[in-house]
């Protein structure tokens, strides 16, 4: 994987997501990104979050937003491999 796409996604984190925006800023196809956003999605380490309208064909059209949660997993995974003493 692509740590360049990570880093993008980082920084694109809670914004409207532009698949187009993310690939051209690591030279990467707007597809190629989708597939690769997909693997991430299903790794758990990001998650598409749709807008909630009433109307579902608003819920559609309108444009998801994207949450990297990798810095949350590293943030868990490193308190549990401290020490008590160090956490406590």
């Amino acid at each position: 994987m692509r740590t360049d796409l990570l880093q993008a996604l980082a920084h694109q984190s809670g914004q409207l997501t532009n698949f187009t925006q993310i690939g051209g800023q690591i030279g990467m196809d707007d597809k190629t990104t989708r597939k690769y956003v997909g693997i991430l999605e299903q790794l758990f380490l990001v998650q598409r979050v749709s807008p909630w309208f009433r109307n579902e064909l608003k819920r559609l059209i309108k444009t998801p937003k994207l949450h990297l949660r990798l810095y949350q997993n590293l943030l868990s995974f490193r308190d549990r491999s401290l020490p008590c003493r160090a956490r406590c």
